[in-house]
C-alpha cells in the first residue's frame, strides 16, 4: 500500500472509512508544483478524469481539502435522475443504470457524510458559494473539478463551467481578501498532478468580466499543464527505454 497523506479535515466516520479502505486498493498519486504550493486558502482547479484527481488529491494531498460536489448526490431521488441523465444519455454506460438504484443509498450516505460543497446550478448556487466561503474561513483550500459533461475543449480537457469563479466575489465581500484560482492537472492513467502558476481576483474589474477572464485562464494552463505532463511522461519512458536497452 502507497503511504496515504491524508486529507486534514474533519468529516464522518463513513466517509473517513471509506476514503482509507480505497487508499488500500489506490494507485499512489505524486505531486509536482511548477510554482510554491499553496500555503493559504485558495482555490484548486483540475480536470475531473472520473474519480482519479478528486481521490488523487483526497488521499495524497496532504492538506486541508473540501471539495465541490453535485448537489444531487446527496439524496435518492436527485441522484438516480443524475445517474440516468449521465449513464443513459452522456456516457456508454448506460447498460449500469439498473445498478445505480442499488448502490445510490450508499453514496447519498457517503456525500452527507463527507460534507462536501453541495454545487448547485440554480438558484440555490448562492448555498454553494456561502459553504465554498465557510470552507475558506475554515483554512481550507477548495476543489474544484469544473468541465462540462459533453463540451470537450482539446485532448486534455472539457469546456469549464464559469460559475465557479464568482466564489472570489463572496470571499472578498466577506473579508476583503482577493482569492487565488491555481490550475492543476492530473494524468488518469500515472496519478501524475502537477499544478501550475495561480490568478488572484481583481475586485475593480467588472464581475462577469473577471469571472470569464480567470476562467479562460484556467482552461488555457490547464491544457498547457497536461501538454507539459504529457511530454515529462514521454521523455521519462524514452530515457526508460534507452536506459534497458544499453544493460542488454
Amino acid at each position: 500500500m502507497a503511504k496515504l497523506n491524508f486529507n486534514k479535515r474533519k468529516y464522518g466516520k463513513f466517509a473517513t472509512c471509506f476514503n482509507k479502505i480505497v487508499g488500500l486498493f489506490s494507485k499512489k498519486a505524486s505531486f509536482e508544483f511548477l510554482a510554491d504550493k499553496p500555503s493559504e486558502p485558495c482555490i484548486i482547479v483540475c480536470n475531473h478524469t472520473a474519480l482519479q484527481a478528486p481521490f488523487a488529491f483526497e488521499l495524497y494531498y496532504g492538506d486541508k481539502l473540501n471539495f465541490w460536489t453535485n448537489a444531487k448526490l446527496n439524496t435518492y431521488k436527485n441522484g438516480i435522475d443524475h445517474f440516468r441523465t449521465v449513464l443513459a444519455k452522456i456516457t456508454k454506460y448506460g447498460f449500469l443504470m439498473p445498478l445505480a438504484y442499488v448502490v445510490m443509498p450508499i453514496i447519498n450516505l457517503y456525500f452527507r457524510s463527507y460534507q462536501t460543497i453541495p454545487a448547485w446550478h440554480d438558484m440555490r448556487v448562492k448555498e454553494t458559494y456561502a459553504a465554498t466561503v465557510n470552507s475558506l474561513a475554515d483554512g481550507c483550500k477548495v476543489m474544484i473539478n469544473p468541465e462540462t459533461k459533453d463540451t470537450p475543449l482539446n485532448k486534455y480537457i472539457k469546456k469549464f463551467q464559469r460559475g465557479f469563479a464568482y466564489s472570489a466575489y463572496y470571499w472578498y465581500k466577506e473579508t476583503g481578501k482577493c482569492l487565488k484560482f491555481y490550475p492543476s492537472y492530473c494524468d488518469a492513467k500515472t496519478r501524475r498532478v502537477v499544478m501550475g502558476e495561480p490568478t488572484v481576483f481583481d475586485p475593480e474589474a467588472p464581475l462577469k468580466q473577471e469571472a470569464e477572464r480567470i476562467t479562460v485562464y484556467l482552461e488555457e494552463q490547464t491544457t498547457a499543464l497536461g501538454e507539459y505532463l504529457e511530454k515529462e511522461i514521454a521523455a521519462e519512458k524514452e530515457a526508460k527505454e534507452k536506459d534497458t536497452a544499453a544493460k542488454r
